[in-house]
């Protein structure tokens, strides 16, 4: 076998796990793995026991839960917490420190051999990720030309469950109990300064973000409020059609700074129909995603002007090798005739041929 990644044992020596029996009162638990005395789960377990939870896992649960969740009612989201818990009952199996082999062949054998060096140099922060990876991706058949292939696709939606189990772990839930806990989880984050509290699957997502967040490096604040003004002031810029100065209104509270209000004009006045104050946040994110906006385009256009420059000159060093310009220009600067001089005799010879033309 290939040099692989070698996962630490004090991230992933976890205690052995007991599946004997499932929770009472857990919602919508089914065995989708048809293994009832889950004899292919815990540790020391062979490498076809694993490959068998894996494979089994993306053709028997997957397609279960999608065509429970096609309801996008409660059956619908408890089919899925049924599934991230079980892909959380093999991530612990796979995660385990007496599997660490065989997970590192599985990853191998997806096409991953980046990754997993990644992960051995520890620079992989969650690697109940790429459980996920293996869990969630799937192997799709390509052509390239006349040839046919099957290439391992990664199924980067479902990666953020990795988050989740990570969550699961760190709060001591085991496998039986996971898909209740994740039904009745909730977890209280900000948007834009206002409290919101999150449910269920994004709740734990988030909880597990906001507690392995990486604290940021006075260079990476100074550098990132750099290009967050230059994002406003891009956005606020009134060399856009949109954006004008007007009078404020009598009528508009004090209090109000930021919003975003509805109007119809009559005349040389507007009628202003209801207005929405907005904290500065909300509004440094509205025109931030505008600045934004307006530099992907102008990139876009700068990226055209750059290969028409370049295009031109490839032409012109084309016209210049065809009638041995080369030759030419180096005897003129042997002479001692500046630079400049034939550049602009070269000007003047182009508008020549090109009033010759018009003229025929």
């Amino acid at each position: 076998m290939t040099d692989v990644a070698k996962i630490d044992a004090s991230e992933c020596d976890f205690p052995e796990i007991n599946m004997d029996t499932n929770d009472q009162g857990q919602p919508f638990m089914v065995d989708t793995l048809s293994d009832p005395k889950h004899s292919r789960f815990g540790p020391n377990k062979k490498y076809e026991d694993l490959l068998y939870i894996v494979n089994h896992f993306r053709i028997a649960t997957l397609s279960h839960g999608e065509r429970e969740r096609a309801s996008f009612g409660l059956q619908g989201r408890r089919a899925l917490y049924n599934e991230v818990a079980q892909a959380y009952q093999i991530a612990l199996t796979l995660l385990h420190s007496s599997n660490k082999q065989h997970l590192e062949a599985l990853i191998e054998e997806c096409e991953m051999s980046n990754q997993a060096n990644a992960l051995e140099r520890r620079k992989i922060r969650n690697s109940w990720i790429w459980v996920c990876t293996l869990l969630y991706g799937s192997w799709q058949e390509k052509t390239d030309g006349k040839d046919t292939f099957l290439e391992f696709q990664r199924n980067r939606s479902a990666e953020k469950y990795g988050n989740v189990m990570r969550h699961l772990h760190d709060n001591n839930v085991n496998a039986n109990g996971a898909a209740m806990y994740i039904e009745t989880f909730k977890f209280q984050g900000t948007v834009a300064g206002k409290p919101v509290t999150y449910s269920a699957l994004l709740a734990c997502e988030k909880a597990d973000r906001a507690k392995y967040a990486k604290p940021k490096s006075k260079e990476v604040i100074a550098q990132q409020l750099k290009h967050e003004k230059g994002f406003i002031q891009r956005g606020e810029s009134t060399d856009s059609d949109d954006v004008f100065y007007a009078i404020k209104p009598d009528e508009l509270p004090e209090s109000v700074q930021y919003g975003q209000a509805t109007f119809k004009v009559f005349g040389n006045r507007l009628l202003i129909v209801g207005y929405d104050a907005w904290e500065e946040a909300q509004y440094k994110k509205h025109v931030i995603a505008r600045g934004r906006k307006i530099k992907k385009d102008e990139d876009k256009v700068r990226a055209q002007d750059d290969k028409k420059r370049d295009a031109t000159a490839d032409h012109a060093r084309a016209v210049s090798a065809n009638v041995q310009v080369d030759d030419s220009v180096h005897t003129l600067l042997e002479s001692g005739v500046s630079p400049e001089e034939i550049a602009a005799a070269m000007k003047k010879a182009a508008a020549d041929l090109l009033a010759e033309k018009a003229a025929a």
